[in-house]
C-alpha cells in the first residue's frame, strides 16, 4: 500500500473471509498447488505465502482488524490489504519480540506513527505477553520510535 518504501519478501495472510463476512484463520491446503505454481513461475521460495501471523487468531488480534483494510479484487479473489492501524500494532509487537535493529522496527519507523496511534497499538501489544518485563520492553520500543521520528 506504499506505507513502507521497501519490497516485502513474503505475503502475510491473516484471515480468510467467507460468504458470511466472518473472518477466520486461513486454511491454505486447498490453494497449496497454486502457491507452489506462483513460487515456480516467479522463482521465489515456496513459503512466500506466510500464515504465521494468522496464529494471532488464537491469541487475539488488534481491535477491528478489517476496519481499515483496502479491498482489491484479483480475478475471483478479494484481498484486503492491511491498514495503518493494524500494521502499526503488528509491527510494534514484532519489534518488541525481536529488536530495534530488526526489519520490523525499520517498518515501524517508516510508518511514522503519531502518539495516538502508538498508544492504541501499545494497549493491544501489552496484552500479548504477561511476562514480568514486557511492559518495559514495549515502552522502550515506543520511546525509540518517538525519538526517531
Amino acid at each position: 500500500r506504499g506505507f513502507v518504501p521497501r519490497a516485502t519478501q513474503d505475503v502475510d495472510v491473516l484471515a480468510a473471509v467467507d460468504e458470511s463476512d466472518e473472518p477466520s484463520p486461513p486454511d491454505l491446503e486447498a490453494v497449496r498447488p497454486f502457491i507452489l505454481l506462483v513460487a515456480r513461475d516467479f522463482g521465489i521460495p515456496n513459503d512466500w505465502l506466510n500464515t504465521e501471523v494468522a496464529m494471532q487468531w488464537r491469541l487475539g488480534l488488534p481491535p477491528e482488524p478489517l476496519a481499515d483494510c483496502e479491498w482489491r479484487t484479483f480475478g475471483g479473489l478479494d484481498i484486503g490489504l492491511a491498514g495503518r492501524g493494524l500494521l502499526i500494532a503488528l509491527k510494534l509487537f514484532a519489534t518488541c519480540d525481536h529488536s530495534a535493529t530488526s526489519v520490523h522496527c525499520q517498518d515501524l519507523l517508516a510508518l511514522a506513527p503519531d502518539d495516538r496511534e502508538l498508544a492504541q497499538a501499545r494497549e493491544w501489544v501489552l496484552n500479548q505477553d504477561a511476562g514480568s518485563g514486557w511492559q518495559v520492553v514495549v515502552d522502550e520500543v515506543i520511546s525509540h520510535v518517538q525519538a526517531n521520528r
